[in-house]
C-alpha cells in the first residue's frame, strides 16, 4: 500500500508542477496580449491625432525572451504538449481549483 501511495503522491507534484508552469505561460501570454492590445489603441489614437499634431508614436511592446520567437498561442501549446497524457486530467482539475479561489 505504501508504493502506491507512494505513486499517487508523485502523480500529485507532477500535476502541481505541470498545472503552476502552465499557468505561468497563460499569465506571460495574457500580459503580453494586453500590452499588444493597449499598443493598438495608442497606435489608433495616435494615427487620428497625427493630422491635427506631431508628436512621438507609441513604443511597440517586446515579448518577453521566454517566448523564443514563439506567439501566444504557441507558448502555451508547447506548455500542454508538456504536460504527460496521464496526468493532463489531474492539471486541468488543479487549474479549475486554482481558478476558483
Amino acid at each position: 500500500m505504501k508504493i502506491e501511495s507512494q505513486v499517487a503522491q508523485t502523480r500529485t507534484a507532477e500535476s502541481l508542477r505541470y498545472g503552476e508552469t502552465l499557468m505561468d505561460a497563460i499569465e506571460l501570454s495574457e500580459t503580453f496580449k494586453e500590452e499588444l492590445e493597449q499598443y493598438a489603441i495608442s497606435l489608433e489614437i495616435f494615427e487620428a491625432q497625427k493630422k491635427k499634431k506631431s508628436g512621438s508614436a507609441p513604443e511597440k511592446p517586446q515579448p518577453s525572451i521566454k517566448f523564443l520567437g514563439r506567439n501566444i498561442f504557441e507558448h502555451v501549446l508547447l506548455h500542454i504538449k508538456r504536460i504527460r497524457s496521464s496526468e493532463l486530467e489531474n492539471t486541468m482539475k488543479y487549474l479549475n481549483q486554482k481558478q476558483c479561489f
